[in-house]
């Protein structure tokens, strides 16, 4: 059975699929920005997982739910974790004030 995005149950498939990714790919980013290596993946890893968010929205809405507290409280802390290699790579972060 080929993928359509027309059919409601192949497509919420992978819509719950991409959106249960999450999960494992920001715990892994985690994992490897602890030991401070492979940069590059991190912010690969930093990028999917943000960009795999709005399937948990494009999902909810087609099932009719609705975002609660505990799924804002979710995206936000996944932002938090990965904002600041995403920041980096776009080239905006912040600089450190000089005292005098």
């Amino acid at each position: 059975m080929a993928l359509h995005p027309t059919t409601k149950f192949e497509s919420a498939g992978l819509l719950l699929l991409a959106s249960g990714l999450l999960n494992p790919i920001v715990i892994f980013y985690s994992a490897l920005w602890l030991c401070h290596s492979q940069k590059t993946l991190r912010r690969v890893l930093a990028f999917a997982s943000i960009g795999l968010i709005p399937a948990s929205w494009i999902f909810m809405a087609n099932e009719h739910l609705a975002a609660r507290i505990g799924h804002v409280a979710w995206v936000a802390s996944i932002l938090m974790i990965t904002g600041r290699d995403v920041l980096h790579a776009l080239g905006i972060h912040r600089q450190a004030s000089m005292q005098e």
